[in-house]
């Protein structure tokens, strides 16, 4: 079972019973955030899986907040995020690449659905991030 997995508290080899409503029953969209600025180490994992959005986010390991919604404001940030114009040219296609948390907000992008399985890393520069950026941070929930 994958970190994720253990996370959200399913194995994806599972199918929703009846006895086992929690196995996901439909798409998996996962946003994994993390960044040093000058409140400490902000990470944040969002999440639509089962219909049901959630959003945890830590401040230096400690938890900071947790947020539902309902899937339409979820597909509104999903939407948004594909949209967001700083994202091309932080695209990360080596793997190996440094992570600096504190030159940069770091993004991880999964979706799991019927037509795309994918993932992809972005590190946006903290002195180049748009507005439309850090609104939309804002708008998941960043803790101020």
């Amino acid at each position: 079972m994958s970190w994720i997995s253990r996370l959200f508290g399913f194995d994806k080899s599972e199918k929703a019973t009846p006895d086992n409503p929690s196995a996901p029953s439909g798409p998996i969209y996962l946003v994994i955030y993390a960044h040093e600025s000058s409140i400490g180490f902000v990470q944040a994992t969002v999440g639509y899986l089962n219909g049901r959005y959630d959003a945890v986010w830590t401040i230096n390991k400690r938890p900071a907040s947790v947020q539902g919604a309902g899937p339409d404001e979820f597909e509104l940030l999903w939407s948004e995020l594909q949209q967001l114009p700083d994202l091309p040219s932080s695209y990360v296609n080596d793997p190996s690449r440094e992570i600096d948390f504190r030159k940069y907000h770091i993004l991880t992008i999964m979706a799991n659905d019927e037509s795309v399985s994918h993932q992809s890393r972005y590190m946006v520069p903290v002195d180049t991030a748009t507005d439309q950026f850090i609104l939309w941070l804002r708008r998941l929930g960043y803790p101020q």
